[in-house]
C-alpha cells in the first residue's frame, strides 16, 4: 500500500506517504445498482398506489414511463457509474481525500467501520471513506498510524 503520492499531491516537509487507499469500482457499481433498482422499486409501488387510489386498474411501470425515467436518470447514472474514483492517500500526519481537502489525524476521535465504507468523527465534522473493499484494515491502518504518530510527537 505504501508508495509515492500522485502528482497532484503535495507532501508537507517532514510528511511520508503510509498508504493509498484505493475505492473498488465493483464496490461502487454494486451500491449504485442497488440504490437504482430501490428507487425503480418505489415508483412502482408509488404508482400502483395511485392506481388503487384512483380505483383503476394496476398499470405500474408502462413502457413510456419507463422510457422516460431512462432518458431523464440515465445520463445522471452513467456520470456517476463511470467517473474515475480518486483515491485516498494515508500519510504520517494527515489523510488526504483528493478535492475534498485533508484531515489531520490528530483530529480523528472515532472511526466507525461499515460493509463497504468507514465513516470518520473528528471535531464535529463526519467524513466517509465509500467504496472499500476492506474496511475493517484500512481502519486498522489509520489507528496503527495514529497511533505511531502520537508515540513520535
Amino acid at each position: 500500500m505504501a508508495g509515492d503520492a500522485p502528482d497532484h499531491i503535495s507532501l508537507l516537509a517532514g510528511e511520508t506517504t503510509q498508504a493509498l487507499i484505493q475505492q473498488d469500482r465493483e464496490v461502487k457499481f454494486l451500491r449504485e445498482a442497488v440504490a437504482a433498482m430501490l428507487g425503480i422499486g418505489a415508483v412502482v409501488v408509488l404508482l400502483i398506489v395511485i392506481d388503487l387510489i384512483h380505483e383503476r386498474p394496476l398499470q405500474g411501470l408502462g413502457g413510456g414511463m419507463a422510457l422516460t425515467f431512462a432518458f431523464l436518470f440515465g445520463p445522471l447514472l452513467y456520470q456517476r457509474l463511470f467517473t474515475r474514483p480518486v483515491p485516498y492517500l494515508l500519510t504520517n500526519r494527515r489523510l488526504i481525500l483528493g478535492q475534498d481537502g485533508a484531515l489531520e489525524l490528530a483530529r480523528i476521535a472515532r472511526l466507525r467501520v461499515w460493509l463497504t465504507s468507514i465513516t470518520i468523527h473528528a471535531g464535529g465534522q463526519k467524513i466517509r471513506l465509500v467504496n472499500l473493499v476492506n474496511p475493517p484494515a484500512v481502519a486498522r491502518l489509520l489507528r496503527d498510524t495514529i497511533a505511531a504518530n502520537r508515540t513520535t510527537a
